[in-house]
């Protein structure tokens, strides 16, 4: 008498598995003090960066030439530029220019890289080799250059230059999705998939991709700090946003001339981005120690 065989597990099975990993990773991080306080960080950061421009407590653009220069005080807690504009103020406003231009630049790096990477994973063949030698030779030039490069092309400003660092970032994504899919393609869960009748293309975006978010995340974590870095360098040199707009990096661009006799000019924004970036950082070795431990165990 032979035993019955296996039933193949549902889609709602295989998803429910899916969803309790990546919930356990959340709990794993949140356990963690660096992850916690990383967290809070950023999330208070873009609550304030958010609001920013209706708590500031004079206008951001609003020349006052009697009051250049002045040292932080009661009135001005931040201090004053060299226009007489409220460092403080221009501080919450430049927040919201500088994280959405961050996020800007590493969604249009995912756009650009995961559905290629997808592709290449799955299709494999010809199609494979061709993206992979495409994604080798962008890779072989640093991110700020190749950005330095496109913005050259495409013209100054801020979107263009968050375009340029997304496409700068898009062969990162592609080959750690393409590494993913290629990991799994053969997996028993997958031809559990393919074996209930699901069409190929929903075996590949619900079943695949969601095995390479794990990874996609931690990246994005440590990507996010280092484009926020590449977009402060890129408006400090004028190439991100223009005048009279203001970003953090424009912000030290702007006070460089004033560093001796004004530090406080650059000391704010500079923190910012310093403590930001190693935030993101922080939350991306968290996310990483966790990843990989959660397959070691």
């Amino acid at each position: 008498m032979t035993a019955p065989a296996a039933s193949a597990p549902s889609t709602t099975q295989i998803a429910q598995v899916s969803g309790r990993r990546h919930r356990g990773l959340v709990r794993r991080v949140l356990d963690r003090p660096a992850g916690v306080v990383s967290i809070a960080y950023l999330v208070l950061l873009i609550v304030v960066s958010l609001i920013g421009p209706f708590i500031t407590p004079f206008d951001p653009n609003q020349n006052d030439l009697r009051g250049v220069l002045r040292p932080p005080g009661l009135d001005h807690w931040l201090g004053t530029d060299d226009l007489g504009r409220d460092v403080l103020s221009r501080l919450l406003v430049a927040g919201r220019v500088s994280l959405l231009a961050t996020a800007q630049a590493v969604l249009t790096g995912l756009a650009f890289g995961v559905l290629p990477g997808v592709l290449a994973g799955y299709i494999g063949g010809w199609f494979d080799t061709i993206v992979t030698r495409v994604a080798d030779v962008l890779l072989s030039f640093p991110s700020l250059f190749l950005a330095l490069a496109i913005v050259a092309i495409l013209g100054p400003g801020l979107g263009n230059a968050m375009l340029a660092v997304g496409i700068a970032y898009a062969p990162r994504f592609l080959r750690i999705v393409r590494g993913q899919i290629l990991f799994v393609r053969n997996e028993t869960f997958v031809e559990a998939a393919i074996s209930t009748g699901i069409p190929r293309r929903r075996v590949v975006w619900a079943h695949m991709l969601p095995n390479a978010w794990p990874a996609l995340i931690i990246q994005i974590s440590f990507m996010l700090g280092l484009t926020l870095i590449i977009e402060s360098s890129l408006s400090y040199l004028g190439l991100g946003v223009q005048p009279p707009n203001a970003s953090w990096g424009s912000m030290i661009g702007g006070s460089k001339a004033f560093i001796e006799i004004a530090p406080w000019l650059v000391l704010a924004p500079g923190l910012v981005i310093f403590f930001t970036s190693l935030a993101f950082n922080t939350l991306g070795d968290v996310l990483r120690d966790e990843v990989t431990g959660g397959r070691e165990r």
